[in-house]
Parts: structure tokens; C-alpha cells; sequence
């Protein structure tokens, strides 16, 4: 995902209502009220130290072990 990506996410999270969160973009309600902060963090970081682009996942940190071990150092989805 680049830096782009993660801001249009931003902008678009920051424009919704907490109940729009939840029942439009299917966002968890415990996670509705804090994402855009989280993603505003993400957001900065990656501008501030230059990161064009990180990956990310929906599965936990178990398969990416997994993945890691099976495809090797280099595996990206």
C-alpha cells in the first residue's frame, strides 16, 4: 500500500461518522472511533521517515512466520 493509498483511506475515514464507519465500510465498532487516529499515525510515520509504501495484512503475525519459513526472506503478497 502506498503512502497515497494510506492517505486517501485517511481522508476518506475522517469524512465518515462513527456509525457510518461501522454500518457503510463494515469497520468493527470497537475499532469505529479510534481507526482514524491509528491511521493518521500510520500516515505520518511513513512521511516522516520516507517510507513510499509498506505491506500489509489480514492475517496475524502466526502466517506470516509461516510464510516467511515457506517462501522465504523475500515473500510479499
Amino acid at each position: 500500500m502506498t503512502v497515497d493509498r494510506v492517505n486517501e483511506i485517511y481522508l476518506k475515514l475522517k469524512s465518515c461518522s462513527v456509525s457510518d464507519r461501522i454500518e457503510k465500510l463494515h469497520i468493527n465498532p470497537k475499532r469505529a472511533e479510534i481507526i482514524v487516529g491509528g491511521v493518521y499515525l500510520l500516515k505520518k510515520i511513513l512521511e516522516r521517515y520516507g517510507i513510499p509504501k509498506i505491506v500489509v495484512s489480514e492475517g496475524d503475525n502466526l502466517l506470516g512466520y509461516v510464510k516467511k519459513k515457506v517462501y522465504g526472506e523475500s515473500y510479499e503478497n
